[in-house]
């Protein structure tokens, strides 16, 4: 008997599942495509009227060719960090150009896109790498000049034209032009934003080159219009708790478009002016902060503006905040006047080291026997004299005080005052009793000793002491008497008795039994008619 052929086993049951199997993963599953980086043409277009406007060409990416590509762009401004996604986005069918609207003037621009299949919405492609390009710029319609164009004193100075340049991350040249000696001159291939220009320009005028068709070219009158059209009462103080700083002032006489306030810190260049405008209805201004710092001098000037020139008022300096000086003024020692009165000065203190506005001095001294003395001086004052220091060594210095404080003592000076006031009070005194006491003892000698008497005939002249003056010993209407020698008048002279002495004998030499006088010393001793031992012998009587 043959028996049944066995049946090969067979998964019946799982085969019959595969096609199902299959229908499903094919329905769930979609294509992965991810298209290459799109292309942006480097040529921009610019809008002719404004807003400013630009227009970007770009190509598809290449893979997946002949399929509609949804794109999107983005933006963003040099120096900053966030983009920027335009709207809408674009279709690659049919393609059009990538607009972007509101931008600035002279300002440097980066732009990417991407895209991705229509079917998968959540599969971008990379972004395309960025592309720079730089808006044009307009023309500067913030104008200002910097130095002292209407002054009246001095040599002038030339004047700077300055202007503020509007974007970011932009090279942009520049074309002057100003009116002198009633010709225009220009100056081309200025960099920015500044210019020097002669003090005696009538007008000035900056315009940008390649600038957009409708920028504004803007002229500055430089003349100088009469003073009483200048503001006056300018104030410039700190406000409370802020880092501003309010200035105010009273609008002159005459027609005025604008006020425009000036500032610039003490010490700085002249390109580094800032200003600011205002309305003609002002008559305050609060200057921005963040630009000032307390204890720092800034010079602070309002002009008022019209069509047909400037008025500027007087420049004043003005702090946030008023601080104690960090110096003291230094002194020195000046001539005495009246001679024997000390008389010092002293220097002023540098505005950037002041750090306010100055109320007064104080003056000093200190020496050995007293307490330091001090005392205020006024602000105006940089000369003292000092009639009351005491004699010997002391030591001086001056300090200097703005209304937020007072500053540390300058370089002291150090003086030794001989003590010679009592003295020279004293000595005239004393001369004069000594002299009142020697004439009342020569008064007393002359009239009661007899020698006095006999003393003034040979001391004095015969003119003083003589009773009835002889007019012969004037000689107020003679003139000048040489004195001349009188001889002496005759005298009896005394007889000598001559004998006759034999000479001794010729070849024995005489042994001087005394010693031999030559007369010189002969000359000053007396005579024996002055020691009276001769007399005058009488003369014989011959009988």
């Amino acid at each position: 008997m043959r028996g049944t052929p066995a049946v090969p086993f067979w998964p019946w049951p799982k085969l019959a599942l595969l096609p199902v199997a299959v229908f499903v993963l094919c329905r769930g599953t979609r294509p992965q495509v991810r298209p290459d980086a799109l292309r942006l043409q480097p040529d921009v277009e610019f809008s002719e009227h404004p807003p400013l406007e630009a227009s970007l060409q770009w190509a598809p990416p290449r893979w997946p060719p002949h399929k509609p590509l949804t794109c999107q762009f983005r933006y963003r401004r040099c120096q900053e960090a966030n983009w920027t996604l335009l709207q809408p986005e674009l279709k690659t069918i049919p393609m059009s150009p990538v607009e972007i609207q509101d931008l600035e003037p002279a300002t440097s621009y980066n732009v990417s896109g991407r895209c991705r299949v229509e079917e998968a919405e959540d599969l971008w492609g990379e972004w395309s790498p960025a592309l720079s390009f730089q808006t044009p710029p307009s023309g500067p319609n913030d104008m200002w000049v910097s130095g002292n164009f209407c002054q009246t004193w001095g040599a002038q100075e030339e004047l700077l034209l300055l202007w503020k340049a509007s974007g970011l991350c932009a090279q942009v040249s520049y074309t002057a032009w100003f009116w002198l000696a009633e010709k225009s001159v220009r100056e081309e291939g200025i960099s920015c934003c500044h210019f020097l220009i002669p003090a005696r320009a009538e007008w000035a005028s900056v315009s940008a080159d390649n600038a957009i068709p409708w920028a504004p070219l803007t002229n500055l009158s430089l003349l100088c219009l009469a003073p009483e059209s200048a503001p006056r009462g300018l104030q410039v103080r700190g406000l409370a708790g802020g880092m501003e700083l309010l200035v105010t002032w009273e609008p002159g006489t005459g027609e005025v478009s604008e006020f425009v306030v000036d500032w610039k810190r003490d010490g700085d260049p002249r390109e580094t002016l800032s200003w600011i405008r205002c309305s003609p209805r002002n008559r305050s201004a609060v200057l921005p902060a963040g630009e000032f710092e307390g204890g720092v001098p800034y010079q602070i000037r309002v002009t008022a503006v019209s069509p047909v020139g400037l008025a500027p008022a007087p420049a004043v300096w003005g702090f946030r905040e008023e601080r104690a000086p960090r110096v003291g003024p230094a002194l020195w020692r000046l001539r005495d006047d009246p001679p024997g009165i000390p008389a010092v000065a002293w220097g002023e203190v540098p505005r950037s080291l002041l750090r306010g506005h100055l109320t007064h001095y104080t003056l000093c001294v200190q020496s050995r026997t007293r307490a330091p003395f001090c005392r205020n001086v006024s602000s105006s004052t940089q000369t003292v004299t000092l009639p009351d220091l005491p004699s010997g060594p002391c030591e001086l210095w001056v300090t200097a005080s703005t209304s937020g404080g007072q500053g540390p003592p300058g370089p002291s000076l150090r003086l030794h005052l001989p003590d010679n006031t009592l003295k020279w009070k004293v000595l005239p005194s004393v001369l004069s009793l000594w002299a009142l006491l020697l004439l009342g003892c020569g008064l007393s000698l002359a009239a009661s000793s007899s020698r006095c008497f006999h003393l003034r005939h040979k001391i004095l002249p015969q003119w003083v002491w003589e009773k009835v003056p002889d007019p012969a010993n004037s000689h107020s209407s003679q003139g000048p008497i040489e004195e001349v020698f009188q001889p002496q008048p005759p005298q009896d002279l005394p007889i000598l008795e001559v004998e006759e002495v034999e000479p001794p004998p010729i070849g024995k030499p005489l042994k001087a039994s005394a010693p031999l006088h030559s007369g010189y010393e002969k000359h000053f001793l007396p005579t024996p008619e002055e020691l009276g031992l001769l007399r005058t012998p009488r003369a014989p009587v011959l009988a």
